[in-house]
């Protein structure tokens, strides 16, 4: 990790339904430090009338500079899921060009898990900027009627500000535009607030505050 700005905004946001490293919803091609234990703790509050609030408390883990794995805790209905990315490519001085692989929201002996395995890859551009992209896969059944489809990102930091915008295609659960916006509130936190807007016309928009802290 490079800075706190880069370790709890930059790399860290996280979506509704795991905390890998990520943008607002999707993941990133970045990996939590080997050594680091990453928590990320998440509320989120539809903005119709019910005004439903979800929280989401994850624990993410390198364990080699390379692999992260982590565990989820969305809600009562949901039991506990696994996550984890391996980076195939990392960014570097000589090359903006990042890749990875992974997993999230998986159980298989739950019928609410989204059990999606996904490809990723990204792009650096100007100093502070960064594109993202990629495909994925999940559970037919939870993910109808979209179980397979796309994401793409773009990141940007300013100061100590971190903006990202990112879209996930479908009419699944997965399936939205979303904005963030993030500031470290400290050496080892950082806050990050969130608006999704989901594609099925059926699906309430969220307001979500992210709380994220590195030991």
């Amino acid at each position: 990790m490079r800075t706190i700005l880069t370790t709890l905004l930059f790399l860290a946001c996280v979506p509704a339904f795991a905390t890998y490293t990520g943008l607002v919803a999707i993941p990133s091609t970045d990996v939590v430090s080997q050594g680091v234990l990453h928590l990320d703790v998440d509320t989120i509050t539809t903005t119709d009338a019910a005004q439903t609030t979800t929280a989401l408390v994850g624990l993410e883990y390198g364990v080699t500079p390379r692999l992260e794995a982590g565990i989820d805790a969305f809600n009562s209905a949901y039991p506990l899921n696994a996550n984890a990315k391996y980076q195939l490519l990392a960014p570097s001085e000589d090359s903006p060009f990042g890749a990875a692989v992974g997993i999230f929201g998986v159980n298989p002996s739950s019928d609410n898990s989204v059990n999606v395995i996904y490809a990723v890859g990204s792009v650096k551009f100007a100093e502070a900027a960064r594109f993202t992209a990629g495909a994925f896969t999940g559970d037919d059944d939870v993910l109808t009627p979209d179980e397979d489809g796309f994401f793409a990102g773009v990141e940007y930091t300013t100061g100590p500000w971190w903006l990202a915008a990112d879209y996930i295609s479908g009419d699944s659960a997965l399936g939205s535009f979303n904005l963030g916006v993030g500031h470290p509130v400290a050496e080892n936190v950082g806050l990050i607030l969130q608006y999704t807007m989901p594609n099925a016309d059926n699906a309430s928009n969220a307001l979500g505050l992210q709380v994220d802290i590195n030991f």
